[in-house]
This record gives C-alpha cells, structure tokens and sequence, in this order.
C-alpha cells in the first residue's frame, strides 16, 4: 500500500485524532513560514472533525488569520444549498471562527461547470503565484473515499480522473447527477499532507481493495503524492477486510 496506516478504535477516536492532527500540521505551517493552506474535504466523518476544530478546545490554537482554505470538490449547487459542501463546512466551522473572508476559497458554483473550475483554477493560480505547469503545494489536503473508490469528485469513469494539467475540472457525466468542480489528481499529489480519512463498515471492502489491490481500478489508488506524506486515518470497523489489522 501507499501511505501509512493509522486505525482508531471508534469514530469518536478518529475523529479526534485527524482534528489534533489538522491542528498540529497548520499551526507548523503558520510557525515556519507564516501562513498555511488547508484542502476540505466533504463528507459526514469530516463534518464531525470541523466541529471539533471550532471548540473553545481547539480554537485559538490555529490562528485562522493566516490559514487559507480550499475545497477539494464541490457540487454544483448554489453555495447555501442543502448539498452544498461549502455549506457543510460553513455551518460547522467557519461560521463559529474568526477568518477572513479573503482567506475562503470557494468554488464559484454559480457559473456554468466548466466556467467555475476555470474560477477556481484561477484564484488557486493567483494566491500561490504559480507560474505554467506548476501546481500549488497545500500544506494538509483532506480526503473521504466512495463505496465506489472515488476521491473528492474524481469519479471511475470520467474524463475528470485522467485530467494531468488542469489544477481544478468539470466533472460531469451518467454517473453524477449534479455536475461538480474538483481539484484534479496532480494538485492533489502536490500537497505536503494528504490525509485519507474512512469510517464505517460500509467501507471496508473497498479499503481492501484500494491498499492492497495490484491492479488499478479505483481513482483513490491515484493518490500518490509527489514529495508529500500520505496518511490513512481509519477506524476499525473499515478495516475488517484487511488482513494482519485485527
């Protein structure tokens, strides 16, 4: 497998550690070199993590002034739409923090699909100060993994998984009712810290086959970072197909 493996009893138990984690990352970030940038992801488990973060516990131990923020994936939706990921991470964090707006990169889901990945392309381009071909380096990029293997909006069979020079896409296509904007597999694998987070017995099939397949056939298994760390952050009920783990 690629990455390490780190299994928690419970989901309360690895809820609690990606949020010591996240806090632990940023506050390096912003220690080192005075700002740093977090990827959301999307997804019930992060929605329980992003709570936490906004805790008297863990509030003032990252200084939001210096931390941008991103979405990994986002449907396209108006921004306060009940699917809305943007939404999700609002209601949960950054309504309950003291950040400045300038610091929240949303996706521009009121623009056609493909206009808003552009946007968001962009803005990315801008705030990193990204020359052609170059691609930004988050310091922690969040991760949630589909029953079907997919990652962020990169779903098995669209021409969104094979994108190589874009930062951000369109995803649209049969298998996905509500077109998408995500950030593609090369911005992904240039992240410092890519965090795979995965709950539930629900997903334990599909772990097994991601960490141990030797084919591929799922996009998760694309995540491959470039110089960056990958981390497993699991519980123990979505490790049941995986051998040597129990």
């Amino acid at each position: 497998m690629k990455g390490r493996l780190e299994v928690y009893d419970t989901p309360h138990t690895l809820v609690e550690a990606v949020a010591v984690q996240v806090q632990q990352l940023l506050s390096r970030a912003v220690a080192g070199r005075g700002a740093a940038s977090l990827a959301f992801s999307g997804g019930s488990t992060p929605r329980h993590i992003y709570e936490l973060l906004a805790t008297d516990r863990f509030r003032a131990k990252i200084d939001w002034n210096r931390v941008h923020c991103f979405l990994g994936d986002e449907r396209c939706v108006p921004p306060f739409h009940p699917e809305s990921n943007f939404r999700m991470i609002s209601d949960a964090l950054l309504n309950k923090i003291t950040i400045p707006d300038k610091n929240v990169h949303r996706v521009k889901t009121e623009l056609p699909p493909e206009e808003a990945a552009e946007a968001y392309e962009k803005e990315i381009r801008n705030l990193f100060q990204l020359k052609t071909g170059e691609f930004p380096e988050f310091d922690v990029l969040l991760l949630g993994m589909g029953e079907d293997g997919h990652t962020a909006s990169l779903f098995p069979g669209t021409t969104a998984v094979n994108e190589t020079e874009k930062l951000a896409t369109a995803v649209q296509g049969p298998t996905v009712k509500i077109p998408r904007v995500s950030l593609t597999f090369p911005t992904i694998n240039h992240a410092a810290e890519i965090i795979f987070i995965v709950s539930g017995k629900g997903k334990a099939a599909i772990l097994q086959q991601v960490l141990n397949g030797t084919v591929m056939n799922y996009p998760a298994q694309m995540v491959n970072p470039l110089k960056g760390r990958l981390t497993w952050m699991v519980d123990r009920n979505a490790t049941m197909q995986l051998e040597g783990v129990h």
